[in-house]
């Protein structure tokens, strides 16, 4: 197509992929988007059929018009397998609406799909019934423990033990320090009493020692 052609006209068209047709992994969106008046062109994908109205952007818009070439490389490997539509917009200077192209019943099948098993034609034979015969159930025999009885020790079997001569050295002890807090106790209540007398005995000698 001659691009003087392109420059002079409208021309917003998709030609691949086409409609119905399978892809997977990185697509690539030819076709053209040219305007006299042109200002960017848009591409985005939807789900097919899509009753929410909601595309979203395979890239960011392109203010470079594009004659019968390359429009998106579209990465499809992130999106889950199933059938989209694309839409190309072409936006003018001229015009508030712009000019769109949308291709339908494109069908993404990155996962490959699942492998039915072969089927054989041949009919299973039937098992041959097998006749359970009864089996003799073994005498059970109960083996001497290799650890030795040990029987429970009694009481009385226990020495018993003389606690006399401990009991009776602690009642000693227990009268000597009760005698000595006695004898403290009364040391205390007589000290000034005994002491003033014994302080005047012994003023008196030492004075009948200084007399001639």
């Amino acid at each position: 197509m001659n691009l003087l052609l392109v420059l002079l006209q409208a021309i917003v068209v998709i030609t691949s992929p086409a409609q119905n047709e399978t892809v997977a992994g990185v697509v690539n969106i030819t076709g053209t988007a040219a305007h006299p008046q042109f200002v960017r062109y848009e591409i985005a994908f939807a789900y097919d059929p899509d009753p929410t109205s909601t595309w979203f952007e395979i890239q960011p818009p392109s203010e470079t018009q594009v004659a019968e070439g390359l429009l998106a490389a579209w990465d499809t490997t992130g999106i889950t397998d199933g059938a989209y539509m694309i839409r190309l917009r072409v936006y003018s200077s001229d015009s508030a609406t712009p000019l769109e192209s949308i291709i339908r019943g494109i069908k993404i099948q990155n996962t490959a799909p699942p492998t039915a098993a072969p089927t054989s034609t041949r009919e299973a034979a039937s098992p041959t019934p097998t006749l359970a015969l009864p089996t003799a159930t073994p005498a059970l025999t109960i083996a001497p423990s290799p650890f030795p009885v040990v029987s429970p020790v009694s009481p009385s079997s226990f020495p018993s033990l003389d606690l006399s001569p401990y009991t009776s050295a602690f009642c000693n002890g227990v009268y000597f320090i009760f005698g000595v807090f006695i004898f403290l106790g009364l040391y205390a209540v007589l000290r000034d009493k005994i002491r003033r007398p014994i302080l005047r005995w012994l003023r008196r000698i030492v004075s009948d020692s200084k007399r001639p």
